[in-house]
């Protein structure tokens, strides 16, 4: 058998330490890694944020402009409804029978012969 060869302190220091070292190492690598995850999210949330800010003023700005339309569709409708009603009283203005109704109505007119009579209400 041979015969353990004895070492002095210092040789033990110098053998132990470069694992230390090592540990350290491993240890620093591993807060690295930490912060970088850490950075990572923090970096991929202000991004996130950022986006959906933006895709949210888009999308209320979408939803002002489609409320805008509606409301500027119903005014055409009420507008043609308008229309169509002062066409159809263009149209029989220009019938005799329009013109004296007309005559009769707003400007109080009779035909020769004819009397007037007024109710009045109390």
């Amino acid at each position: 058998m041979e015969k353990p060869v004895e070492k002095s302190a210092d040789e033990l220091q110098a053998i132990n330490l470069p694992l230390k070292e090592s540990l350290v190492k491993v240890e620093k690598i591993k807060l690295n890694t930490h912060f970088f995850y850490l950075l990572f999210f923090i970096s991929f949330f202000v991004i996130f944020m950022y986006v959906s800010q933006i895709y949210m003023e888009n999308y209320n700005q979408i939803q002002t402009k489609k409320i805008d339309i509606l409301n500027l569709k119903q005014k055409v409708e009420d507008l043609s409804l308008e229309n169509e009603r002062l066409e159809n009283i263009i149209v029989e203005l220009k019938t005799p029978e329009g013109l004296e109704k007309l005559a009769r109505k707003k400007l109080n007119l009779i035909r020769s012969g004819e009397k007037l009579i007024r109710w009045k209400i109390k």
